[in-house]
């Protein structure tokens, strides 16, 4: 009679993900839309990456405020619930503080498993402080 091992491997572990910009400093306030490329990567060493997608892009400050150029609309482009990487976001700030502009990215693997990670996007306010 034989018999058979068998191991069985469960993922309890998140994935690993990260996200960069190619601005992630923007020190050009000249009230236009830039147009931004995300570098997104995740893994999962276990059951691999089943989607990513991006969240939200929001922001510190309001569209339309004082000193910002009268424009609306800061964020275009972005489609939420997808691996979107391509989006713009307008070029100015508020007030006397920099705008950030907060990224937010889910990864998730085969088994259920997910992180969420969020990098910033600064506006500065102050051209001498890159």
């Amino acid at each position: 009679m034989a018999f058979f091992s068998l191991e069985v491997k469960i993922d309890k572990s998140v994935p690993t993900l990260n996200v960069s910009f190619n601005h992630s400093v923007i020190t050009d306030r000249n009230h236009k839309l830039v147009p931004i490329k995300a570098f997104v990567a995740a893994d999962d060493n276990l059951s691999g990456i089943s989607t990513i997608e991006l969240v939200s892009i929001i922001s510190n400050q309001l569209d339309n405020g004082k000193g910002d150029g009268n424009t609306t609309q800061d964020i275009q482009g972005a489609e939420f619930g997808i691996s979107d990487t391509d989006f713009l976001v307008r070029t100015e700030r508020n007030g006397s503080g920099d705008r950030i502009y907060t990224v937010t990215y889910k990864a998730s693997d085969k088994a259920g498993n997910y992180v969420i990670s969020s990098q910033d996007i600064v506006v500065k306010h102050d051209n001498s402080k890159k």
